[in-house]
């Protein structure tokens, strides 16, 4: 879900993998799976449902939900798209990351053209945010795993780098709350609301 370019879905496929992709516009080259226009912003479910003939196995939304003026129905429509039991996972940017938060208590919040404060972000999350709205539409929350920020990618690639690179991802594995500048969340997608963290019966 907001395949893009279809990068992660290329290589998935390459790998093996039944893929189908789905975005608000198709890529101009030739690919060779399913690729599904559709807007994300309205109801997607049964979309994935007619093209895979049946719910999805797996679910990737990566960097997508955050874009999405509705997060949570979107997050709805990803849950009726799954099987029960199947695994989402989903990615976004983290709001509570340290230097957001001192450049907060600085009383700066810039938007711009990428990072965190991403101008096209309708909704920031933090790691506690973001588990509860996706448990709010019935998914249970398996594992978290937070990312450092892309020094290497963005800066350079230096010895000194490499190291600022490697304390900083071990820093958001340690601590991902206040550390990852970036963190990936997988969940089950739940049968009913029976099945709910709290509402199991004994």
């Amino acid at each position: 879900v907001g395949a893009g370019s279809a990068g992660v879905s290329q290589s998935l496929h390459e790998a093996g993998s039944s893929v189908v992709a789905i975005d608000h516009r198709r890529p101009d080259h030739e690919l060779p799976f399913d690729y599904i226009e559709a807007d994300l912003d309205q109801d997607f479910g049964s979309i994935i449902h007619e093209s895979l003939e049946g719910p999805a196995d797996t679910l990737l939304a990566l960097d997508v939900i955050e874009h999405l003026q509705r997060p949570e129905h979107g997050i709805a429509e990803i849950h009726r798209g799954l099987s029960p039991g199947g695994t989402l996972v989903a990615s976004t940017a983290n709001i509570a990351y340290l230097p957001i938060r001192l450049s907060l208590a600085l009383g700066q919040f810039n938007y711009g053209k990428r990072g965190i404060l991403d101008v096209t972000h309708c909704r920031l999350f933090t790691i506690r945010s973001f588990c509860r709205a996706l448990e709010s539409q019935g998914f249970r929350i398996d594992h978290i795993r937070g990312f450092g920020p892309p020094i290497r990618d963005t800066i350079g690639d230096s010895f000194v780098l490499r190291w600022l690179d490697r304390i900083a991802g071990g820093l958001a594995w340690i601590w991902p709350s206040m550390f990852s500048f970036q963190f990936l969340v997988e969940a089950t997608c739940l049968d009913s609301a029976q099945d709910l963290p709290g509402n199991a019966q004994s």
